[in-house]
């Protein structure tokens, strides 16, 4: 652009002259409007002192003042790519940005954490963080009721235990699947052999009544009744070829005690039911759920 100053040849002319040109605000021209206000201008290059480049803020009550926070030991270019569109950059907070954060670009970090739950990642960056954080497929038992941020709880896998797939058994088979039971099979408990010893039962003190004196049929007319002591007499109703009536025996035979001795069977075996444990028996345990990373 040329130079725009009134030089000494010029005469100072003011706007709207009929003949003559503005020369008094051919300068102010350059970069405002005729009120006064400045005009878009065009130019190549504008250096800025160190003090930074002012923005008025969006009430134009304060300045954004835009400055470099380093020593160059060369002139260097910030580029801006916004693509063929407007575009919005917001800070919330201080920003390092210390390589490509793009999708594609295999970014590397040393740890994330979203406010409450801390994600360590070792550092081999974005490998590990994959096995950690897994995809649709991944499943996990975790010692909660309700599912965390970026998890859903899962009705499958419900009243199982946790069981590590291999061996020879139920769980010989692929990890991620369910196998085993809890009903138990049928089973004897074998007890030792054993025998039972031989022994002597006593019996208690006792008499055996029987007619050892007189008899007196008391239905009998005429019949009477032998002295005798009460304690040894018997009563007995009778029916005969003379008829029938009530006889007493009097007489007691002698008294004495009486035992059993021997031995049981030979001995042998002996073994409880057959019967399984009832298949509501759970072991003690601290219940958790199986939940499943929440990727939609």
């Amino acid at each position: 652009m040329a130079n725009q100053k009134i030089q000494y040849t010029e005469e100072m002319v003011g706007e709207n002259h009929p003949q003559k040109a503005d020369t008094l605000n051919r300068l102010t021209n350059v970069e405002h409007n005729d009120d006064g206000t400045h005009s878009d201008i065009t130019v190549t290059t504008i250096t800025v002192p160190n003090s930074g480049l002012h923005l008025l803020d969006t009430n134009a009550s304060h300045d954004l003042i835009i400055k470099p926070g380093s020593d160059l030991d060369a002139d260097r270019i910030l580029t801006l790519i916004t693509g063929n569109a407007a575009r919005t950059l917001t800070f919330e907070d201080d920003a390092i940005v210390s390589q490509d954060y793009s999708v594609d670009a295999n970014p590397q970090f040393a740890g994330l954490n979203d406010g409450t739950y801390n994600i360590d990642i070792p550092t081999n960056g974005m490998a590990a963080a994959k096995f950690m954080l897994g995809n649709s497929n991944t499943i996990i038992w975790m010692y909660l009721n309700t599912a965390p941020p970026g998890w859903k709880a899962l009705a499958t896998g419900a009243d199982t235990v946790l069981g590590v797939s291999g061996g020879a058994q139920a769980y010989n088979i692929n990890g991620g699947t369910a196998g085993g039971t809890w009903t138990q099979p049928n089973h004897a408990h074998t007890g030792p052999s054993h025998t039972h010893p031989a022994g002597t039962l006593a019996g208690p003190s006792h008499t055996h009544p029987q007619n050892t004196g007189g008899v007196s049929n008391l239905s009998t007319p005429g019949g009477n009744i032998t002295a005798a002591s009460a304690s040894n007499t018997v009563m007995q109703v009778y029916t005969d070829t003379a008829g029938s009536g009530l006889r007493m025996y009097t007489g007691v035979s002698a008294g004495g005690t009486g035992a059993v001795t021997g031995s049981t069977n030979s001995g042998g075996t002996g073994a409880t039911g057959g019967d399984a444990t009832v298949a509501t028996y759970r072991p003690s345990a601290s219940v958790g759920k199986l939940f499943q990373l929440d990727t939609a």
